[in-house]
């Protein structure tokens, strides 16, 4: 029984370690495509500044930088936040997996009353 415990959190700790890096790899995808939707947002917002300052172009300009830093929401979301609870459970399922299990079964009442 203490066997199958550990290989069950060892499994479970190897899965966790695949979820992480996936993760990871999704944040970089995810900043990559952030970083250039931003620099086309901020660029464009720039030109569009060259072109006119009317109250519409204004709302414009401040959509597109807007927008922009909307793009960056889930890569800072997955590098700030996500990845935290991930490797807390990794590290349980580690230390889960290096535990001694042992396995006490008891007689059932009746069992026991029975002379």
């Amino acid at each position: 029984m203490e066997t199958a415990v550990r290989h069950y959190f060892a499994y479970r700790a190897e899965i966790n370690a695949l979820e992480f890096s996936r993760m990871m790899k999704d944040g970089r995808v995810s900043l990559f495509i952030g970083l250039a939707f931003l620099t086309v947002c901020l660029v464009a917002s720039e030109m569009l500044a060259q072109v006119s300052a009317s109250p519409m172009m204004v709302v414009l300009r401040e959509s597109l930088t807007i927008g922009g830093w909307v793009a960056m929401w889930r890569p800072l979301e997955i590098y700030l936040y996500e990845w935290w609870p991930v490797r807390r459970l990794g590290r349980v399922y580690d230390r889960m997996s290096r535990t001694n299990a042992e396995l006490h079964v008891r007689r059932p009442a009746a069992e026991r009353a029975v002379p």
